[in-house]
This record gives C-alpha cells, sequence and structure tokens, in this order.
C-alpha cells in the first residue's frame, strides 16, 4: 500500500537532528528530504501524509512560505490533526510578518 512505501520517508531521521553539528550536512539532509518527498508524490499525489510530512520538514527548514501549499492539500486529502493545522496557522501568520517585514524594509 501506499502508507507502507511511504513509511521509510516518514521514519527517517529529521534532517535537523541534534546529531547533525555541520550545517552544510543538514542543509544537504534537508534537500535530500524534500526531494525524496517530491519524488514520492509524484507517484502517490493523493497521500495526504506525504504532503503532511513535507509541509513539517518545511516548517521546521523555517520554509514557512513553501509550507503553506503541501500543509493545505493534506488537510485537503483529508488529514485531520491539530498539529498540521497549527503548523498552517504558523505558516501563514510567518507570511504576514515577512510581506509587513519586506514594507517595512521599503518604507
Amino acid at each position: 500500500s501506499q502508507d507502507r512505501q511511504f513509511h521509510p520517508l516518514a521514519s527517517a531521521v529529521s534532517p535537523f537532528s541534534k546529531t547533525r553539528t555541520n550545517p552544510e550536512d543538514a542543509k544537504a539532509a534537508f534537500e535530500e528530504a524534500i526531494n525524496r518527498y517530491n519524488q514520492y508524490l509524484a507517484s502517490f499525489p493523493t497521500n495526504e501524509k506525504a504532503y503532511a510530512y513535507k509541509g513539517l520538514t518545511l516548517m521546521e527548514g523555517k520554509k514557512y512560505a513553501e509550507a503553506v501549499a503541501p500543509l493545505e492539500k493534506a488537510i485537503e486529502l483529508g488529514v485531520n490533526d491539530k498539529a498540521i493545522q497549527n503548523a498552517l496557522a504558523i505558516a501563514y501568520r510567518a507570511e504576514v510578518l515577512a510581506d509587513q517585514l519586506e514594507g517595512l524594509r521599503g518604507a
């Protein structure tokens, strides 16, 4: 099943694990994780868990604007989890704050 195939991604060590002390290693692991989610989602575009984990990984990497779409898709596909809903709310808020900061810089 899709969930069984997805499980290795879900159980993978976070690219931001405390055991990764080298920022370049963490960046490479983050990019690899996002690439793996993208590859998986290309084959299984309706797997809500993959979208949720991709969104959470992007949040962990402080890629808030990029996290919005996969988190929204996870909810659209049926994820009914407070953690995902909260992550989406934080991503929305981070986007608003980034826009406000940009406006201040331009003023």
